[in-house]
């Protein structure tokens, strides 16, 4: 029954298209005109842009930006995990000693790098002097 209904609305559809063509030619004009024009426009576009695109091609380059783009995403959010644990660990650090009594953390962000650590082989060697002049002043007997 479901068949028979399908295939009587087809039929009716298709009469009326036959009626709208016999009623356009012979008033010589196209029953909604501007829309049918500005579709029949439409269609063609998308009709060119399906033969000439090499699909392939586009495949590729759509496959290759959303694999960088999730690529881009999940550095970033785990640069942003990193951070986040870096941040907790320094505050635990620096809670650590300070619970101890040690010297707080120097700050590198106003010294360089090489500048800090050639503040700490001047101590070193600083330190390294005095404990050999200790060992050397020592009374003979």
């Amino acid at each position: 029954m479901l068949y028979i209904i399908l295939i009587g609305i087809a039929l009716v559809l298709f009469g009326g298209f036959l009626m709208l063509v016999s009623f356009e030619r012979k008033r010589g004009l196209r029953v909604a005109g501007a829309l049918r024009n500005a579709l029949d426009a439409r269609i063609a576009r998308v009709s060119f842009i399906v033969t000439h695109v090499d699909w392939g091609a586009f495949t590729k380059h759509l496959l290759g930006t959303v694999f960088e783009r999730v690529l881009h995403d999940t550095a970033h959010v785990v640069l942003q995990i990193v951070r986040t644990v870096e941040r907790v660990l320094t505050k635990a650090v620096k809670t650590l000693r300070e619970r101890r009594g040690f010297a707080p953390l120097e700050n590198t962000e106003e010294e360089g790098a090489f500048q800090v650590g050639m503040r700490k082989v001047r101590t070193a060697l600083r330190s390294a002097r005095r404990v050999s002049r200790k060992t050397l002043k020592t009374p003979k007997s």
